[in-house]
Protein backbone atom coordinates (compact mmCIF):
# COMPACT_ATOMS: atom_id res chain seq x y z
CA UNK A 1 0.00 0.00 0.00
CA UNK A 2 2.80 2.03 0.71
CA UNK A 3 4.53 1.31 -2.85
CA UNK A 4 1.03 2.26 -3.92
CA UNK A 5 0.88 5.88 -2.51
CA UNK A 6 4.69 6.59 -3.41
CA UNK A 7 4.10 6.04 -7.09
CA UNK A 8 0.35 7.91 -7.07
CA UNK A 9 2.41 11.02 -5.67
CA UNK A 10 5.18 10.53 -8.22
CA UNK A 11 1.91 10.41 -10.60
CA UNK A 12 0.65 13.31 -9.60
CA UNK A 13 4.02 15.51 -9.63
CA UNK A 14 4.59 14.23 -13.14
CA UNK A 15 1.02 15.83 -14.04
CA UNK A 16 1.81 18.72 -12.45
CA UNK A 17 5.20 19.53 -14.07
CA UNK A 18 3.52 18.55 -17.30
CA UNK A 19 0.36 21.30 -16.59
CA UNK A 20 3.49 23.79 -15.40
CA UNK A 21 5.42 23.27 -19.06
CA UNK A 22 1.64 23.61 -20.75
CA UNK A 23 0.96 26.66 -19.21
CA UNK A 24 4.87 28.66 -19.81
CA UNK A 25 4.08 27.52 -23.27
CA UNK A 26 1.32 29.19 -23.48
CA UNK A 27 2.60 32.72 -22.19
CA UNK A 28 5.19 32.53 -24.14
CA UNK A 29 2.82 32.07 -27.04
CA UNK A 30 0.45 34.99 -26.01
CA UNK A 31 3.72 37.17 -25.17
CA UNK A 32 4.98 36.45 -28.81
CA UNK A 33 1.75 36.87 -31.10
CA UNK A 34 1.42 39.90 -28.46
CA UNK A 35 5.12 41.47 -29.86
CA UNK A 36 3.49 40.95 -33.42
CA UNK A 37 0.46 42.78 -33.07
CA UNK A 38 2.34 45.64 -31.63
CA UNK A 39 4.91 45.69 -33.95
CA UNK A 40 2.56 45.53 -37.13
CA UNK A 41 -0.08 48.57 -35.14
CA UNK A 42 3.19 50.48 -34.88
CA UNK A 43 4.10 49.61 -38.98
CA UNK A 44 0.54 51.15 -39.66
CA UNK A 45 1.20 53.77 -37.49
CA UNK A 46 4.56 54.64 -39.31
CA UNK A 47 2.73 54.29 -43.11
CA UNK A 48 -0.20 56.57 -41.92
CA UNK A 49 2.63 59.04 -40.36
CA UNK A 50 4.31 59.20 -43.78
CA UNK A 51 1.08 59.24 -45.72
CA UNK A 52 -0.14 62.04 -43.75
CA UNK A 53 3.57 64.07 -44.53
CA UNK A 54 3.57 63.55 -48.38
CA UNK A 55 0.05 64.96 -48.40
CA UNK A 56 1.46 68.37 -46.33
CA UNK A 57 3.88 68.97 -47.92
CA UNK A 58 1.68 68.77 -51.28
CA UNK A 59 -1.04 71.33 -49.42
CA UNK A 60 1.91 73.26 -48.72
CA UNK A 61 3.39 73.11 -52.47
CA UNK A 62 -0.24 74.12 -53.62
CA UNK A 63 -1.19 76.55 -51.44
CA UNK A 64 2.11 77.99 -52.06
CA UNK A 65 2.43 78.41 -55.86
CA UNK A 66 -1.66 79.46 -55.27
CA UNK A 67 -0.49 82.43 -53.33
CA UNK A 68 2.27 83.31 -55.80
CA UNK A 69 -0.82 83.62 -58.45
CA UNK A 70 -2.44 85.70 -56.34
CA UNK A 71 0.25 88.39 -55.84
CA UNK A 72 1.42 88.24 -59.89
CA UNK A 73 -1.78 88.70 -60.24
CA UNK A 74 -2.24 91.42 -58.09
CA UNK A 75 0.76 93.43 -59.75
CA UNK A 76 -0.34 93.00 -62.92
CA UNK A 77 -3.99 94.73 -62.23
CA UNK A 78 -1.95 97.44 -60.37
CA UNK A 79 0.93 98.17 -62.61
CA UNK A 80 -1.58 99.53 -65.44
CA UNK A 81 -3.13 101.96 -63.29
CA UNK A 82 0.22 103.48 -62.02
CA UNK A 83 1.63 103.81 -65.41
CA UNK A 84 -1.27 105.25 -66.23
CA UNK A 85 0.32 108.69 -64.26
CA UNK A 86 3.83 107.69 -63.12
CA UNK A 87 4.53 110.98 -61.76
CA UNK A 88 2.16 111.20 -59.54
CA UNK A 89 2.04 107.92 -58.06
CA UNK A 90 5.59 106.40 -58.61
CA UNK A 91 6.21 106.50 -54.83
CA UNK A 92 3.10 103.95 -54.41
CA UNK A 93 4.31 102.02 -57.57
CA UNK A 94 7.68 101.64 -55.78
CA UNK A 95 6.24 100.44 -52.72
CA UNK A 96 4.17 97.68 -54.31
CA UNK A 97 7.66 96.44 -56.29
CA UNK A 98 9.64 96.62 -53.23
CA UNK A 99 7.43 94.41 -51.45
CA UNK A 100 8.68 91.44 -53.57
CA UNK A 101 12.49 92.09 -52.60
CA UNK A 102 13.81 91.12 -49.38
CA UNK A 103 15.71 95.14 -47.45
CA UNK A 104 19.38 95.24 -48.31
CA UNK A 105 21.09 95.04 -44.66
CA UNK A 106 22.02 97.99 -43.38
CA UNK A 107 25.57 96.41 -43.12
CA UNK A 108 26.15 95.94 -45.86
CA UNK A 109 25.03 99.77 -46.98
CA UNK A 110 27.02 101.17 -44.69
CA UNK A 111 30.01 99.39 -45.69
CA UNK A 112 29.74 100.28 -49.32
CA UNK A 113 29.12 104.06 -47.70
CA UNK A 114 32.27 103.95 -46.29
CA UNK A 115 33.95 102.67 -49.28
CA UNK A 116 32.71 105.37 -51.71
CA UNK A 117 33.65 108.10 -48.66
CA UNK A 118 37.36 106.87 -49.01
CA UNK A 119 37.59 106.84 -52.37
CA UNK A 120 37.88 110.20 -53.79
CA UNK A 121 36.27 111.20 -56.75
CA UNK A 122 39.29 111.23 -59.40
CA UNK A 123 40.37 107.70 -58.18
CA UNK A 124 36.86 106.75 -59.00
CA UNK A 125 36.65 102.95 -60.77
CA UNK A 126 35.79 103.00 -64.10
CA UNK A 127 32.12 102.89 -65.58
CA UNK A 128 32.47 99.31 -66.36
CA UNK A 129 33.74 98.26 -63.15
CA UNK A 130 30.41 99.59 -61.53
CA UNK A 131 28.32 97.67 -63.58
CA UNK A 132 25.98 94.87 -61.32
CA UNK A 133 27.27 91.44 -62.70
CA UNK A 134 24.76 89.15 -63.48
CA UNK A 135 24.78 85.57 -63.25
CA UNK A 136 26.09 83.40 -66.27
CA UNK A 137 23.68 80.87 -67.70
CA UNK A 138 25.67 77.72 -65.96
CA UNK A 139 24.44 79.60 -62.49
CA UNK A 140 20.52 80.49 -63.39
CA UNK A 141 20.65 76.53 -64.95
CA UNK A 142 22.70 74.28 -63.72
CA UNK A 143 23.73 71.21 -66.02
CA UNK A 144 21.89 68.03 -64.13
CA UNK A 145 23.02 64.74 -65.42
CA UNK A 146 21.32 61.78 -66.66
CA UNK A 147 21.36 59.91 -63.46
CA UNK A 148 20.91 62.95 -61.38
CA UNK A 149 17.34 63.29 -63.57
CA UNK A 150 16.69 59.12 -63.28
CA UNK A 151 17.06 59.90 -59.06
CA UNK A 152 14.88 62.54 -58.49
CA UNK A 153 11.91 60.71 -61.96
CA UNK A 154 12.30 57.68 -58.95
CA UNK A 155 11.84 60.13 -55.96
CA UNK A 156 8.98 61.63 -57.38
CA UNK A 157 7.47 58.45 -58.48
CA UNK A 158 7.53 57.25 -54.77
CA UNK A 159 5.93 59.88 -53.42
CA UNK A 160 3.13 59.91 -55.64
CA UNK A 161 2.77 56.10 -55.27
CA UNK A 162 2.18 56.80 -51.54
CA UNK A 163 -0.27 59.30 -52.35
CA UNK A 164 -2.44 57.64 -54.62
CA UNK A 165 -1.80 54.11 -53.23
CA UNK A 166 -1.32 52.99 -56.94
CA UNK A 167 1.62 51.60 -58.12
CA UNK A 168 1.14 52.90 -61.38
CA UNK A 169 1.56 56.80 -62.25
CA UNK A 170 0.69 58.79 -64.50
CA UNK A 171 3.46 59.86 -66.71
CA UNK A 172 1.82 63.46 -67.66
CA UNK A 173 1.86 63.78 -63.42
CA UNK A 174 5.60 63.55 -63.42
CA UNK A 175 6.53 65.44 -65.75
CA UNK A 176 4.93 68.30 -64.33
CA UNK A 177 6.26 67.98 -61.02
CA UNK A 178 9.93 67.70 -62.28
CA UNK A 179 9.49 70.28 -64.78
CA UNK A 180 12.43 69.38 -66.72
CA UNK A 181 13.09 70.19 -70.27
CA UNK A 182 11.04 67.79 -72.52
CA UNK A 183 14.42 66.11 -74.49
CA UNK A 184 15.90 65.15 -70.82
CA UNK A 185 12.40 63.72 -69.22
CA UNK A 186 11.82 61.62 -71.85
CA UNK A 187 15.31 60.62 -72.16
CA UNK A 188 15.46 59.40 -68.70
CA UNK A 189 12.54 57.42 -69.03
CA UNK A 190 13.76 56.00 -72.45
CA UNK A 191 17.09 54.86 -70.41
CA UNK A 192 15.35 53.01 -67.42
CA UNK A 193 12.75 51.33 -69.89
CA UNK A 194 16.01 49.75 -71.73
CA UNK A 195 17.58 49.52 -68.11
CA UNK A 196 14.05 47.57 -67.51
CA UNK A 197 13.92 49.34 -64.09
CA UNK A 198 10.15 50.62 -65.40
CA UNK A 199 7.61 48.81 -67.31
CA UNK A 200 5.60 51.59 -69.72
CA UNK A 201 1.93 51.18 -69.85
CA UNK A 202 0.00 52.22 -72.18
CA UNK A 203 -3.74 53.20 -72.18
CA UNK A 204 -7.17 54.32 -73.73
CA UNK A 205 -5.97 58.16 -75.20
CA UNK A 206 -10.10 58.87 -75.00
CA UNK A 207 -9.34 58.66 -70.53
CA UNK A 208 -6.99 61.72 -71.09
CA UNK A 209 -7.43 65.16 -71.72
CA UNK A 210 -5.61 67.16 -74.71
CA UNK A 211 -2.51 68.50 -72.63
CA UNK A 212 -2.25 64.92 -70.61
CA UNK A 213 -1.89 63.08 -74.18
CA UNK A 214 0.42 65.59 -74.69
CA UNK A 215 2.29 65.31 -71.34
CA UNK A 216 2.58 61.75 -72.08
CA UNK A 217 5.65 59.19 -73.46
CA UNK A 218 5.59 58.97 -76.96
CA UNK A 219 7.94 56.08 -78.27
CA UNK A 220 9.12 57.06 -81.50
CA UNK A 221 10.44 53.27 -82.27
CA UNK A 222 7.24 51.37 -81.53
CA UNK A 223 5.15 54.57 -82.84
CA UNK A 224 3.49 54.08 -79.72
CA UNK A 225 2.75 56.71 -76.75
CA UNK A 226 2.34 55.75 -73.20
CA UNK A 227 0.67 57.21 -70.10
CA UNK A 228 1.50 55.20 -67.24
CA UNK A 229 4.83 53.74 -65.89
CA UNK A 230 5.52 51.08 -62.64
CA UNK A 231 8.42 50.68 -61.56
CA UNK A 232 10.28 47.19 -60.99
Amino acid sequence: QRQNLERLALEQEKIKEQQRQNLEQLALEQEKIRQEREKEIARQEQEQRERLFFLQQAEEKEKAHIQILKEMKEISEKIPSLMKSPLGDSQEFLKQIQKLFPKPEKKQANFFKKEEEKKPLKNSAPEKKLEIPFPVQKELFPEISLEDVCQKLHSVYSELRILEKHHAIKIHLLRRELNFPRETFDQAIKTLASQRKIDLVPADEENFERDERRDAYYDAIEDRTYYFIQWR
